[in-house]
């Protein structure tokens, strides 16, 4: 029996309007009455999480960023947290600044970039006007650490550079494509299948009683992890053949169509 499942924010539970429908609410408030615990795992930052777990009632911790942050929404408290020290990355902050490259690097309420690009432009888009400030070179900005750090710009750009910083990047360090103009990287220790493992210890529930969903390259720990797993019919090819099932489109509510057919019918 499911006693535990995640959920990925972008391309899964949200559609293409970055909207929650009625009918995933409703099937949230379903699982709660069963007492199955509903929990978010996402790469956004813990701010824009938080506003989201407020809205469904979560109960249990939260995954931000991929993995890097969990966070108990009874008290904002950081139950685990594995960062990347500056002196670890400056060598991928200088590779896309020789190169023009757009990136972000993160804290838990901001984004910092270099400066606006028609990049940071698409990522406000969907971001849902996140807390963004340019403060020049970000080899020069001033910081300790970063929960992760993203590269955005075209896919083959993208993959060219991931070729290239392969050779010579932290072997410590996650690297993986979110969505085709996202190239992200977050500590190795940093998962969402590893940042699930830890809310399901914490709960006293067992991997076999753990339900995930998504789409991409980031939820492809938890999808492995959970002893359930789905991905959205919009999600990727790769990810379908590893998962347990594969469900309606995040624009058809595909979120309800897992858990009906899989857990609450």
């Amino acid at each position: 029996m499911i006693k535990l499942i995640a959920s990925d924010l972008d391309d899964t539970l949200l559609n293409n309007d970055y909207k929650i429908s009625e009918r995933d609410r409703e099937t949230i408030k379903k699982l709660k009455g069963k007492g199955i615990y509903f929990t978010i795992a996402t790469g956004r930052v813990t701010y824009s999480v938080r506003k989201f777990a407020q809205e469904l009632g979560v109960e249990v911790p939260y995954i931000s960023f991929n993995g890097a942050k969990i966070t108990d929404p009874k008290n904002d408290n950081m139950v685990f947290s594995r960062e990347l020290e500056k002196h670890r990355i400056k060598n991928i902050l200088e590779y896309a600044e020789d190169r023009g490259i757009h990136c972000n690097v993160y804290s838990d309420e901001k984004i910092f970039i270099k400066n606006n690009t028609k990049w940071s432009e698409y990522y406000n888009t969907f971001s849902q006007h996140q807390n963004v400030e340019e403060v020049g070179s970000l080899i020069e900005f001033e910081f300790k650490e970063t929960p992760k750090i993203l590269l955005l710009d075209e896919h083959e750009v993208l993959k060219n550079a991931l070729d290239e910083i392969k050779d010579f990047v932290d072997k410590d360090i996650n690297i993986y494509f979110s969505k085709p103009n996202f190239l992200e990287f977050t500590h190795k220790q940093a998962s969402k299948g590893d940042a699930l493992k830890h809310i399901a210890e914490l709960l006293g529930i067992k991997r076999n009683e753990v339900a995930a969903i998504g789409d991409s390259f980031n939820d492809e720990s938890m999808i492995k992890y959970a002893g359930l797993s789905a991905v959205v019919g919009n999600g990727r090819d790769e990810l379908k053949k590893i998962a347990d099932f594969v469900s309606a489109t995040n624009d058809e509510s595909g979120f309800s169509d897992f858990v009906e057919s899989k857990i609450l019918k």
